[in-house]
């Protein structure tokens, strides 16, 4: 068999691939013949570009990214070339050699002010664009009365100038503030009627002599009745000399006179600024030997029926003489007071005229505290419906501003965990009477602790005793720190329901729906509008829960009728103005008695407050300072603020020392960056004292 030489074609191979790849190199081929393709890019300006992969050719077809990489300072303006582009980085599709040009520059940047308050800012050097890292100098410039205070924005300095290097766009904000000043004022409420306040301008050599009057005596309230006029029966034809009008003008001037038989009644219109010293005036005029006798033009209204047209079924308010009681007081928007029970339902009807507060869910850990049982919204309904608004129903305490506080599920139940939060809650936001038309469980400490932390932060506490002919329920049982309340019949006898014991304090109106004693028609519950079953109307409801709201609004009344009052004394003035009933003196069924609202507000003390005022405006000296300003005061209750605007690191102090120079009360241990406060009870001797503003 024959067979040819292989060497032959071997060689003849090799000659032919060589011949193959040398061509396809000089043509831009591979090995195989398939086009290959090259990048060139040119870098113009102080950048770099990325290239993903990198090779010396590329494929048709291949993706490759191209990134251009900048510096701080530097600033990419775009592609040009082959490909046109604003963007720093990019994906292409080889298809053809390609020519890219990558363009960077130095960034430029724009610089430019405000000012908050009144002051002008300065650029230097001052040009229309800044290069990267370049030094600025900004310098503030606060106009007459104000000052410089800081820098704020991407500048967060509080000197003056400052250097900036600039590194982006920068809006420059300079805030100029009014020049410090600080207000020094207060109240000194006196509890004695004939007290007097007097002002002493000259303390001693160091004491600052003002413009104006320190502590000048600028107003009197009276809580019962604010004396704005006074009468005067003069003998014979009255006032006639001019020497006489000159004598009157000084306290006020005559308005009106009336022919009264042989003698003349002439009203005099008290001067503003005298109406704290009516006593003294009343005084100097009844030495008088031509006045028969001075006396205030007391102020006096209507006493009337409020206009919701179903007032005439709330029994319960008529027998605690509403009308008569809202003739003294109405409630105060100031006093909270917190709803602890099933939340409220704010949008009812009857509520739109009902200051509310915003309260907490404890039962879903939320804000949401509307009454999904009505409960909660009936027993607000007592305290603070709204009032004289041509419908519905009244409340007892209609001025007030109620906190709806939901721990109480839709059932009426819950837990004590959650009512003792709600406590604790209601009082940390501001609340200084509650209610708890709750009941059930035994002694918990929990409990305890909070109705004790309520009563010592100032808050008066009122709760059901409970509706089970039985003895008194917790949490009214915790007799240290809560007035445990009592129901009553129409008839003021006790409710069938009423839980009675040692611990019962006061009883009020809670209805018995089973009886018609004041034949209306209608069970004696109490009524009030609220929701049952998802709809709402009017509603007569029973219980000592229906008692207990009767007692927090007369609490909430007396509040506000002085608000002075510590939770104890509100329980001292409900339980010493009860009417008694059952056994003489307090007994288990009725405890005190049952409320008396208006004989509870006749009684409390009238309170002459008299403000005392001084304005300071300057600049604080940088070195310590102290002033002082000095003042008499009888007993009664010392109430100074200080108000001001400071940095801070620096501090101003309110100190108060009586006529031996003790200190007697500091404002040290509690200062804010706005104020510090003052409350200091005066002892029956009175006496001089002082103020002293100290900055360090």
């Amino acid at each position: 068999m024959f067979k040819a030489p292989r060497h032959k074609y071997i060689k003849r191979s090799i000659r032919a691939i060589s011949l193959f790849l040398i061509i396809n190199f000089l043509f831009g081929c591979d090995f195989l013949g398939i086009p290959k393709y090259s990048i060139e890019i040119t870098v113009n300006g102080p950048g770099n570009v990325k290239v993903i992969p990198e090779k010396k050719l590329y494929a048709k077809n291949d993706i490759v990214t191209f990134i251009a990489e900048t510096s701080a300072g530097i600033a990419f303006s775009g592609w040009s070339g082959d490909v046109i582009s604003k963007f720093p980085s990019f994906e292409y599709q080889i298809s053809s050699d390609l020519n890219l040009i990558a363009n960077f520059d130095n960034e430029h940047y724009v610089v430019t002010s405000k000012s908050v308050g009144d002051g002008s800012i300065t650029i230097e050097p001052s040009k229309e664009y800044y290069a990267y890292n370049e030094i600025v100098t900004l310098q503030a410039y606060p106009e007459d009365g104000y000052e410089f205070l800081k820098w704020v924005g991407l500048i967060d300095s509080t000197k003056n100038p400052v250097f900036i290097p600039i590194q982006s766009a920068l809006e420059a904000i300079a805030v100029f503030e009014e020049f410090p000043e600080y207000t020094l004022g207060g109240t000194w409420n006196s509890f004695n009627e004939l007290d007097q306040f007097e002002y002493i301008e000259t303390a001693d050599e160091s004491s600052r002599k003002l413009e104006i009057k320190v502590f000048e005596q600028i107003k009197s309230i009276q809580k019962k009745n604010e004396v704005e006029r006074i009468i005067v029966k003069f003998r014979g034809s009255g006032l006639s000399e001019v020497s006489d009008y000159l004598y009157i003008q000084q306290f006020g001037n005559e308005i009106k006179r009336f022919v009264y038989k042989d003698s003349v009644l002439s009203i005099i219109e008290i001067h503003s600024t005298k109406k704290t010293n009516i006593t003294e005036i009343l005084s100097q005029l009844n030495d008088r030997d031509d006045v028969e006798y001075a006396e205030p033009d007391y102020i006096v209204k209507t006493t009337g029926l409020p206009n919701d047209i179903l007032y005439n079924l709330q029994w319960n308010l008529a027998q605690l003489d509403a009308p008569l009681v809202w003739d003294v007081e109405q409630g105060d928007s100031t006093v909270i007071v917190a709803v602890v029970d099933t939340g409220v339902a704010e949008s009812l009807s009857d509520f739109a005229g009902t200051y509310f507060a915003s309260g907490y869910n404890f039962v879903s850990d939320n804000s949401n505290t509307y009454d999904d049982n009505g409960h909660g919204s009936h027993v607000s309904g007592t305290i603070a419906q709204t009032t004289n608004n041509n419908l519905g129903c009244a409340g007892l305490a209609y001025g007030v501003t109620i906190m709806p506080m939901k721990v109480l599920g839709s059932t009426g139940s819950g837990y004590t965990s959650d009512v003792a939060a709600g406590v604790i809650w209601a009082v940390d936001h501001g609340a200084k009477i509650i209610n708890l038309s709750l009941s059930g469980g035994g002694f918990t400490q929990t409990m305890f602790d909070a109705v004790e932390y309520a009563y010592q932060e100032g808050a008066a506490v009122f709760a059901a005793s409970g509706n089970d002919d039985g003895a008194v329920g917790y949490p009214a049982a915790y007799d240290e720190y809560v007035l445990a309340v009592g129901a009553t019949r129409y008839d003021k006898s006790r409710s069938y329901y009423s839980n009675f014991g040692p611990e019962l304090d006061i009883v009020a109106p809670g209805g018995d729906v089973t009886v018609d004693q004041n034949n209306d028609g209608y069970g004696d519950g109490i009524l009030q509008q609220t929701i049952t079953d998802g709809s709402d109307g009017y509603y007569f409801f029973q219980g000592t829960s229906m008692a207990s709201p009767h007692v927090a609004a007369l609490g909430a009344l007396i509040k506000s009728h002085n608000d002075t009052y510590e939770p104890q004394d509100i329980y001292d003035v409900i339980i010493d103005t009860a009417e008694d009933l059952g056994a003489s003196g307090r007994d288990d069924y009725y405890g005190h008695g049952i409320i008396q609202p208006l004989v509870a507000l006749q009684s409390m003390t009238t309170i002459e407050e008299f403000s005392i005022f001084d304005f300071v405006a300057r600049k604080y000296p940088s070195q310590p300072f102290s002033e002082k300003w000095l003042f008499q005061a009888n007993t009664g209750a010392i109430h100074i603020d200080l108000t001001y605007k400071r940095d801070a690191d620096r501090r101003l102090v309110l100190n108060l020392y009586d006529s031996d120079n003790n200190l007697v009360a500091s404002s040290l241990d509690v200062i804010s960056i706005s104020g510090s406060k003052i409350d200091y009870e005066v002892s029956d001797d009175g006496g001089v004292f002082y103020i002293e503003v100290e900055g360090n």
